[in-house]
């Protein structure tokens, strides 16, 4: 009984033409293809979707309070888990709500640029830092330039601001000027940019790192690299300065911040302001 019931639903409910302008449209004869029912799509703003403390995104664990307040693991440590009403927060979890954002999916922001993977909400932006199709942003000034192409686009912009590593070669001596945020260094392969960065941050003197703006080969290890500047009169009393580490992979360099530098004195540049520095690229590429 409860069976037959089912068919009858199912089958009154296959037949059931749709809605347009307000009216039923007249059904179809026996024997004719029936309409099948669209899929429905809805629009959420994305201020609904975010801790309502500090505003970013949710993660895939969201608390909430006694009363319904939504907010994120780092909030909930930074209010010392009591909540703006006053109400214990960090235990409850708000599993609806999380439930609902794991299940939301879109592409990739970069499937423009090949990515194809579709993302959930709360796993986007863990995909998207290390998602192999992320642009690469010129690091010259008034540049707008974002794609994949980095190289090419220096070589033929920026020509005259880059040092070309002989292929083959792995080591390279770069004249770097006091007032230049940076060299460009293109590697003899065609393909990797190296940056070698001339930070202002640091008293009576300059902090010199080099960072990557290049995808991993496959299946390699870091780019590593040693870096030595020589005192401007080469005397025998003054010593080379050394520093050696791994290459950050970064994709702008807006907003970088190196953790590790050579500090150049300022005793080391000449009367000109310029300093040579030699790099060595040791393992990795």
């Amino acid at each position: 009984m409860n069976g037959t019931g089912m068919m009858k639903q199912s089958t009154k409910k296959a037949r059931t033409a749709p809605v347009i302008g307000g009216r039923p449209d007249v059904p179809r004869g026996r024997g004719e293809e029936t309409v099948e029912e669209s899929a429905n799509a809805y629009t959420v703003e994305a201020d609904g979707l975010g801790c309502e403390i500090c505003f970013e995104p949710f993660g895939d664990q969201i608390f909430m309070c006694k009363n319904g307040h939504p907010a994120c693991g780092t909030c909930c440590i930074r209010m010392d888990r009591i909540c703006f009403c006053a109400e214990p927060i960090g235990d409850i979890r708000c599993r609806p709500l999380e439930k609902v954002l794991a299940a939301m999916t879109r592409p990739c922001t970069y499937a423009s640029y090949g990515c194809r993977e579709i993302v959930s909400y709360t796993g986007r932006r863990s995909h998207e830092e290390d998602c192999p199709y992320t642009p690469y942003y010129c690091p010259f000034d008034g540049c707008t330039y974002h794609g994949m192409q980095l190289y090419n686009h220096i070589h033929d912009r920026h020509a005259a601001s880059a040092v070309v590593v002989p292929t083959g070669s792995r080591r390279v001596a770069v004249r770097l000027e006091k007032k230049m945020p940076f060299r460009v260094l293109l590697h003899g392969d065609g393909a990797r940019v190296f940056l070698l960065l001339n930070g202002g941050e640091v008293l009576s003197g300059r902090s010199l790192s080099l960072v990557c703006m290049s995808p991993r080969p496959m299946g390699k290890a870091e780019a590593r690299y040693k870096m030595e500047v020589k005192h401007w009169r080469s005397a025998p009393d003054t010593p080379v300065l050394l520093s050696s580490g791994a290459a950050p992979l970064v994709r702008r360099l807006k907003d970088f911040q190196a953790r590790g530098f050579l500090f150049v004195p300022d005793s080391y540049w000449n009367i000109g302001d310029t300093v040579s520095v030699t790099v060595h690229l040791t393992d990795g590429w």
